[in-house]
């Protein structure tokens, strides 16, 4: 798929972040994502670090990265185990433009985002908004030492003297899938161009029996490993087995987490009598030991309405002393 892309991204005024990930340094994460860009001729594309920076400093990095017009931007060796997830980096990569002011002067300069956006880290993953932005691929040699692998010949050299056919190949692939009318198995928001075209010829490939899968199906195990959606997930299955669809609010939740059933004993003293829902709640808000309820809240709320699983948290119309009262509701 990112082969595919980086071929006609130019035409594209959108395309997802493709991240390259490997549990072990050395299995060749950073020489694939030069293999795709010397496929279209890119000898030497942009590399820019990108981990551990704040969302000022991002949008400062995103827009020199859009200035240079480089074909090929490669966010390379993100600290390992991190995840990626950015308030500007989803937007520019939703957006056929991205606009900043320059450091040290008023001016608001707009670039394009015509970019193929390539990430690479050891056991990185997307996170939040940037999983739906986002196609991972995976590399494992189960090697514990792959940098010591040999190879009988030399990949770069390879492309460079078949790059004509490799692209040749590449946009009959494409002409194929648009000839034949082939589409994408759903579709897939904000990327309307690129789901008919690269990802829609990855598909096209599956049906001809090459081992293919949909690229797209790596956003759903992002979304599914996203801390956040598992946070979110662990808290409405626990909220609801408590409270079922009784409206509740974030002071009886907590109350509810922190009783202790005295019935029941282990070598440690009393258990908690909603365990589930303490450990939710504490993962999301809590505070040496306590949960903050104004955090819980907050979070909540930047969650409301959002559908896991056939759950959801809803608002009520129900007050005390101008206090919300929340529910789960349950469509599964």
């Amino acid at each position: 798929a990112a082969m595919l892309t980086a071929v006609i991204r130019v035409l594209l005024d959108k395309a997802p972040l493709f991240m390259i990930t490997a549990p072990t340094p050395g299995t060749g994460k950073t020489l694939l994502a030069l293999i795709i860009a010397r496929i279209i001729g890119i000898k030497f594309p942009s590399m820019f670090p990108f981990g551990g920076l704040d969302e000022a400093e991002i949008r400062k990095r995103l827009l020199s990265i859009y200035r240079t017009g480089s074909r090929v931007v490669i966010l390379d060796n993100l600290k390992a185990g991190s995840v990626l997830n950015s308030e500007s980096l989803d937007m520019a990569l939703t957006n056929p433009t991205f606009s900043d002011r320059v450091l040290g002067v008023s001016n608001v300069i707009t670039a394009p985002t015509n970019s193929l956006m390539i990430a690479t880290g050891n056991n990185i993953k997307p996170g939040g908004d940037t999983c739906r932005r986002t196609i991972t691929a995976r590399l494992d040699t189960k090697l514990e030492k792959p940098w010591k692998r040999t190879f009988d010949e030399n990949i770069i050299e390879r492309i460079d003297r078949e790059r004509v056919k490799m692209v040749a190949a590449a946009l009959t692939i494409l002409k194929g899938t648009l000839s034949n009318g082939i589409t994408s198995n759903d579709g897939l928001g904000s990327f309307e161009d690129w789901n008919t075209t690269a990802r829609a010829a990855v598909c096209y490939a599956a049906q001809l029996g090459f081992d293919v899968a949909d690229p797209a199906e790596s956003i759903e195990s992002s979304l599914t490993d996203d801390p956040e959606t598992a946070k979110l997930r662990a808290l409405l299955t626990a909220w609801h087995d408590v409270f079922f669809h009784t409206p509740t609010t974030v002071a009886d939740c907590i109350s509810a987490a922190n009783e202790y059933d005295n019935l029941n004993f282990n070598n440690s003293g009393m258990t908690r009598k909603h365990p589930a829902l303490f450990d939710a709640c504490d993962e999301i808000a809590g505070e040496r030991g306590n949960v903050n309820p104004r955090r819980l809240g907050r979070w909540i709320e930047r969650n409301v309405d959002r559908v896991i699983d056939g759950k959801t948290f809803q608002k009520t119309d129900i007050k005390t002393n101008g206090v919300a009262h929340w529910r789960v509701k349950n469509n599964s």
